[in-house]
């Protein structure tokens, strides 16, 4: 098993405690310029305001608006409001302003003059910074993740010990159950560790892996339950960055992409994309396994579309380079003897 460790600070708890630190060498600095007793009503007022603040901040923490670039958005455009308000005002009631105020007629012109549009101004940039935020979100898929990713059950599958989590939304939920028996079916420590699910909004349905079993221990370093929000998290980067390379290819007329594969140092990451059902993500720890878990994750993906009943897709098969037939009803899987595997083996260098 993989041990916990601990976790960085997330975007969310260094956002309040710069809240409730930045205002500190201000108040610090006005004690130190009056040199009178520090009235704590300014305390109690700034404390008050940011406890609210972070309170609304906790609530859209799991929504798209909650990003720093947002907020900065929506304090702008309030201090736009605000100050088109204050223009407005000094610019109908004049003399009742005035008279509040104390303001000379030179600051009275400035004023009337300069805030609406200053105000409008920033209104439209309020308004411009949380639009750009939500569409780039949007667009990257850059949204917080779902409560519980990394809570899993732990269940045994062929006497291995799997990982198994589901999300809570229920609109694809029929047929789910079925979709996770299907894919721990193809999970094996010798070669395909992890499998994900994803709606076409790019919304993970369920996650198998292997993980935890013992027979990884050397393959999944670190901790398990980073590991699966990290593989959630970039599946969906690589299905946004899969969709803008397959629309830049457009002008080849060679289709949609239907399948990556990230070969990466250690393993590879692959992506297979069912149009109208979702897309799959797999990952292999073992270099030496990348193309039998390619066979694997084509196997994998026809398997989905008999279970909604389509007809499989052919771009999904691979040739064997042994016999040169498909993996449609090949004879020998991925894992078995080596002298039938779907990989040839590449001849060995003499060293030195």
């Amino acid at each position: 098993m993989n041990t916990h460790r601990s976790r960085k600070l997330d975007d969310y708890t260094k956002l309040l405690i710069a809240l409730f630190v930045t205002p500190a060498p201000f108040e610090i600095a006005i004690g130190v310029v009056k040199r009178e007793q520090y009235d704590f009503r300014r305390l109690a007022i700034i404390l008050g305001t940011l406890i609210v603040l972070a309170g609304v901040l906790g609530v859209l923490r799991r929504r798209t608006w909650w990003y720093p670039q947002i907020i900065v958005g929506y304090y702008v455009l309030l201090v736009g409001v605000v100050l088109s308000a204050l223009g407005v005002t000094a610019v109908i009631w004049d003399d009742e302003i005035r008279a509040m105020t104390g303001w000379s007629g030179t600051v009275e012109i400035i004023v009337t003059a300069l805030s609406p549009s200053l105000g409008v101004l920033l209104v439209a940039s309020g308004v411009y910074l949380v639009r750009e935020r939500r569409r780039r979100a949007v667009a990257e898929l850059d949204n917080p993740l779902p409560d519980r990713t990394s809570k899993t059950r732990i269940v045994a599958v062929n006497k291995r010990t799997s990982a198994v989590w589901t999300t809570d939304d229920t609109t694809h939920q029929r047929g789910r159950n079925t979709l996770v028996t299907i894919s721990q079916g193809f999970l094996s420590v010798d070669d395909l560790h992890y499998i994900a699910w994803y709606t076409p909004q790019a919304d993970c349905e369920f996650y198998v892996d292997l993980f935890d079993d013992d027979a990884l221990e050397l393959l999944a370093t670190g901790d398990s339950a980073e590991r699966r929000t990290n593989y959630m998290r970039h599946g969906r980067h690589i299905r946004h960055l899969i969709t803008k390379l397959s629309d830049r290819l457009d002008d080849l007329e060679t289709g949609l992409l239907v399948r990556v594969v990230l070969d990466v140092e250690k393993g590879a990451i692959y992506h297979y994309n069912l149009p109208g059902l979702g897309f799959l993500i797999g990952v292999t720890l073992d270099q030496r396994k990348v193309d039998p878990t390619d066979w694997k994750l084509s196997d994998l993906a026809n398997a989905i579309l008999r279970a909604h009943g389509k007809n499989e897709d052919d771009d999904f098969y691979r040739l064997c380079p042994h016999c040169g037939r498909t993996n449609r009803g090949h004879p020998v899987g991925p894992t078995g003897p080596v002298d039938t595997l779907n990989v040839v083996p590449m001849p060995r260098r003499d060293v030195g």
